[in-house]
């Protein structure tokens, strides 16, 4: 008696290990495209939103006189990110396909945004409604700009062209890297 006890133990232990083997992998396959997608976003964002807030500075350090400028586009596009991250979170909750893992960063972060999607998302995210006034307000302001001109001269002959904008960059560069690394770790 006590063997078949043992034996049919064995079996369910077989068994147990058998189904596990089967399940674990598609399971974690899961949770990875969604840990990985996840972070990557959060690390792209964080990336983007460092380099706009450095620019920022390295500007008020090297030429305050374009602080204005310097400090609207900046809001701007750390608005513009975060459309992006929001767009992102709804895609990955009710249409994660669209979001591409295993084709680098560009078409990770350029994922297909329709006018449907705009208008499933301002219907069920209100802050999305708040966040796209304030775009639109930014956008205007941002345009309104008069120094536009003398600004962008500035940046490409004096401002770009520097260590500490070089030293920036570099760090970008090395950010967007590590987002790479993380979008690598997916093996559909």
């Amino acid at each position: 008696m006590l063997d078949i006890i043992m034996e049919t133990n064995m079996f369910k232990a077989i068994l147990l290990a058998t189904l596990l083997a089967i399940v674990t992998p598609l399971a974690a396959s899961a949770d990875s495209f969604y840990d990985i997608a996840t972070q990557a976003r959060t690390k792209y964002a964080a990336a983007q939103e460092g380099w706009q807030r450095g620019l920022v500075e390295l500007v008020m350090q090297i030429s305050p006189n374009f602080q204005e400028i310097a400090t609207v586009q900046r809001d701007l596009q750390l608005a513009y990110i975060e459309q992006n991250t929001v767009r992102f979170r709804y895609l990955l909750e009710h249409d994660s396909n669209r979001i591409i893992l295993t084709n680098g960063v560009s078409q990770f972060v350029n994922f297909e945004w329709s006018d449907k999607d705009t208008k499933a998302l301002i219907e069920s995210n209100p802050k999305y409604v708040q966040l796209q006034k304030q775009i639109v307000e930014l956008e205007k302001k941002n345009n309104q700009e008069l120094d536009w001109p003398k600004f962008r001269t500035w940046f490409r002959d004096a401002l770009s062209k520097s260590g500490d904008y070089k030293t920036l960059l570099s760090d970008l560069q090395t950010k967007r890297k590590e987002v790479e690394d993380t979008l690598g770790k997916y093996k559909p």
